[in-house]
């Protein structure tokens, strides 16, 4: 395979691979904020926290409740655009790297992926912390960049 595009390959793997590990964090903060809240599962009594615990704080309830939304918007979101941007790279692959366009598909590909990624970074940090305008700007930024990995796809089996 030649080296442009096991650049492709390979930022798209990394990339893929950072924002699983994104998923996988937030994941765990709800579980945690789960066991602070005491909304674990009744089976999950073993820890002593049943669901009828009633010291649980309302900020506790509330940082779950947010944590959930984080992660239903997640689940809303990446696993569309992950199964989008491997699609994308079928389609670059099925060209030739040879050809000058690729080079540019590839970077505008890779380049589209980074934007999405640091943006469904923002958006996560910028919910946790209640930053309204910054978690609108940066689902946005992460929507446009999707658009764009879409797009780049259509471009290149038609070029």
């Amino acid at each position: 395979m030649k080296d442009s595009q096991n650049i492709l390959l390979q930022s798209t793997s990394i990339l893929s691979l950072l924002l699983w590990f994104k998923v996988i964090g937030v994941n765990v903060a709800l579980g945690l904020k789960k066991f602070l809240s005491a909304e674990r599962a009744p089976e999950d009594d073993v820890y002593g926290m049943t669901t009828e615990n009633s010291e649980v704080s309302e900020k506790a309830k509330e940082d779950t409740n947010r944590a959930q939304r984080i992660v239903n918007n997640d689940g809303e979101n990446i696993p569309y655009v992950m199964a989008l941007t491997w699609g994308a790279v079928l389609c670059l692959l099925n060209r030739s790297s040879d050809d000058e366009r690729f080079e540019a598909q590839k970077w505008a590909h890779v380049s589209a992926y980074a934007i999405f990624v640091v943006a469904r970074c923002a958006h996560s940090i910028s919910y946790w912390f209640s930053f309204p305008v910054l978690r609108t700007s940066s689902y946005m930024i992460a929507l446009l960049a999707s658009i764009a990995i879409a797009v780049n796809a259509v471009i290149a089996t038609f070029d």
